[in-house]
């Protein structure tokens, strides 16, 4: 039973998603596909635009056989630990390959790779010159490895090829590596606004924004784009909606405590506080923080840990996931998940409810996740609290999909 691995947000899933798991299964020649997904908050530190079991299923519906969750705690962090969190969980399933898409080569991509672990000392004074005239790490990073590539600046820090270089780092420290399979990124880039059947993400969650629904829909396959369509947009998260969450839990907040939040460092947390005072919205607070050194990711990501309680002593404590919670499955996983329950290093978690006596400070800032999301929607349903320990596994069985709690 050979399993090619897939990591991914799928916020929505589109046809360019489409595409890459089906090029996967074709080119790994593997029997099953199994997909780590952001929950409801993804990397970029927003609101996924629908809940995690719809895009489950979305990934089911359309080739996947098994979706487990990628934690809050390392989904919503930078692309290093992002990285390495899902290819973690990959290895831990037992998945021989893994699959991701770029716009860089293969060969691009390992000479990436090799560069930013080893890191010679030319890469490190590139580095120092840059961050000493207040480039971002990430900015820092990307003229490195330029330099010392021939790409250019552009091709290197797109968040695709920053992504597929964390994956073959991550992979390459593991005992025992999985075998890569880049598939050709189609389409516009990853936050091309241009709208097409092979539109990004990004131009869908726009157009729906622009009251396009009709061509937002059509990059999606028509299955998704109708669950899509029937949830949009009482069931799906509106972003500004977070504002207030967000600006009175900062407000309420010490400097020691903003200080405690993971990832924070250099002093932001006096700009973040000064800010947030004054700030009307979100993206005013955005605004007002960014400077040429702290990418808007980067930021947004910062200020989601506030609301969430994502400090840096629960980050240092799980570096990285502790367990495998499915969110959803077809039956053809059912050997999967049962090699998964006897052999893998991690539990397999497919039943919240009995997990949630054992009081897993992961899985409780989970839960603390998905309640915030709910608020973000005008669902009623989802806006009630714990529906991390309620919400059954979604199972697709004979091309249907039914919610199951647990499986045989």
């Amino acid at each position: 039973m050979s399993v090619c691995g897939i990591i991914a947000e799928y916020n929505p899933f589109h046809n360019g998603h489409a595409h890459q798991m089906r090029m996967a299964r074709e080119q790994s020649g593997c029997e099953l596909i199994a997909v780590v997904m952001s929950g409801h908050f993804v990397q970029r530190g927003e609101p996924a635009i629908l809940d995690k079991w719809s895009r489950a299923r979305m990934a089911l519906m359309s080739g996947a056989d098994l979706v487990v969750e990628l934690p809050c705690l390392h989904a919503v962090r930078p692309a290093e630990i992002f990285a390495r969190s899902g290819i973690h969980l990959l290895s831990a399933m037992g998945c021989e390959c893994f699959s991701f898409g770029s716009e860089l080569s293969e060969a691009s991509l390992l000479q990436l790779a090799d560069i930013s672990r080893n890191e010679p000392e030319p890469f490190r004074s590139i580095m120092r010159q840059a961050l000493d005239q207040g480039e971002s790490h990430a900015r820092a990073r990307g003229r490195a490895l330029s330099e010392l590539s021939g790409l250019s600046e552009a091709a290197v820090n797109q968040p695709n090829a920053s992504l597929a270089l964390e994956y073959l780092k991550a992979n390459q420290a593991l005992e025992q590596p999985m075998r890569p399979l880049v598939i050709p990124r189609v389409g516009g880039g990853y936050h091309d606004p241009t709208l097409s059947e092979l539109g990004s993400a990004s131009a869908i969650r726009a157009a729906l924004q622009r009251g396009e629904r009709a061509p937002a829909l059509q990059a999606m396959p028509a299955p998704c784009a109708e669950m899509l369509s029937r949830a949009y947009p009482h069931q799906t998260a509106n972003p500004k909606a977070l504002d207030n969450l967000l600006l009175y839990a900062l407000r309420g907040m010490s400097i020691e405590a903003l200080r405690a939040l993971a990832d924070m460092n250099e002093g932001l947390e006096y700009r973040i506080l000064r800010a947030a005072q004054t700030a009307a919205s979100r993206e005013g607070l955005l605004e007002a923080v960014k400077c040429k050194r702290y990418a808007h990711a980067r930021l947004s990501r910062l200020l989601l840990a506030a609301p969430l309680g994502l400090t840096r002593e629960l980050a240092r404590a799980h570096p990285l996931p502790e367990y495998i919670r499915v969110l959803g499955f077809r039956d053809t996983a059912l050997p999967l998940l049962r090699r998964i329950r006897r052999s893998s290093p991690l539990p397999l978690v497919t039943d919240p409810a009995a997990f949630k006596q054992k009081r897993h400070p992961v899985f409780e800032l989970e839960a603390r996740s998905t309640d915030l999301w709910g608020l973000l929607t005008d669902d009623p349903k989802a806006r009630q609290a714990g529906r991390d320990y309620t919400f059954p596994l979604v199972r697709m069985e004979s091309h249907t999909i039914q919610n199951r709690r647990n499986f045989p």
